[in-house]
């Protein structure tokens, strides 16, 4: 009798959701285009803890300008940013120093790559 259940169970869960995977999360709020940069042109160890603030422009085509730290924020709370490279987009991830600092970098061609530092200063 039991199992009955269970298999009655699994069949409705089944039927919900259908043969399709769960569709893309819907906690990503907004994607912002990065489209320059500035840096303090200090002597760092990494070039991309250089980076102070970070231009971009929004779906909505509001263009703003926010610091290293608040895009890390940005990106953790689960939006999206990215560079245009060659008409396909190279998105931004948060990763950590080995000093600790986090900052972001682009992700392209299965790699981590300098989309970043090749943008014009803002």
């Amino acid at each position: 009798m039991r199992r009955s259940i269970r298999k009655q169970q699994k069949s409705k869960e089944s039927k919900r959701l259908g043969n399709n995977p769960p569709a893309f999360p819907s906690n990503i709020k907004m994607s912002r285009k990065i489209t320059c940069i500035n840096k303090d042109n200090g002597n760092h160890d990494n070039p991309h803890e250089a980076i102070l603030f970070l231009g971009w422009i929004d779906e909505a085509g509001n263009r703003n300008k926010t610091s290293r730290l608040e895009m890390v924020s940005y990106i953790e709370k689960g939006n999206q940013a990215y560079v245009e490279v060659g008409g396909s987009r190279a998105y931004l991830y948060v990763r950590t120093s080995t000093l600790g600092n986090k900052y972001v970098q682009t992700y392209a061609d299965s790699k981590y790559s300098n989309n970043l530092l090749s943008l014009p200063e803002c």
